[in-house]
């Protein structure tokens, strides 16, 4: 089951902080700013991307993940 949508929210606003705080005191890390809150957007919509699979069951155990990847192995 998914985290509340609110929590997932706070956690997703901490990180960015994190982040923007690391980059502040670091600013020869050579990583521009727009980069790393691009990735940020990316990642989070790849986590609800997920997380919408999950709650509409379109998911697999990790038993059978891991006997797809068996059968793909010569």
């Amino acid at each position: 089951m998914a985290e509340d949508p609110e929590e997932i929210e706070r956690l997703w606003i901490v990180e960015a902080k994190r982040r923007a705080q690391e980059l502040q005191e670091n600013p020869g890390i050579g990583i521009p700013a727009e980069v790393v809150f691009k990735r940020l957007r990316s990642e989070r919509q790849a986590i609800e991307h997920g997380l919408a699979d999950a709650d509409a069951k379109r998911t697999i155990s990790n038993e059978e993940m891991a006997r797809r990847i068996r059968s793909w192995q010569i």
